[in-house]
């Protein structure tokens, strides 16, 4: 059985947007090891409009700072500074 975790990604450039898709390529390796299911629920940007072209789920993008730290407080984990 696996534990869902939910995080939040703050920016979405170079960085971010490789943090993404790490864990989006790696989830069942994450899981085999680590028996966590890890979700991006939200990323961070300051412009929504701005294109992205790095394969970002624009769905989860926000610009609400709280929205994007609502997946660490509903899950309990304190958000890493």
């Amino acid at each position: 059985m696996s534990n869902k975790v939910k995080v939040s990604i703050m920016g979405c450039g170079t960085v971010g947007s490789a943090v993404n898709k790490a864990i989006r390529n790696s989830k069942r390796e994450i899981r085999r090891r680590t028996g966590l299911d890890i979700e991006v629920h939200s990323i961070l940007v300051d412009d929504m409009k701005k294109a992205r072209g790095n394969g970002v789920d624009t769905g989860i993008l926000t610009d609400d700072f709280h929205a994007a730290l609502e997946a660490e407080l509903s899950t309990g984990v304190s958000p890493v500074a």
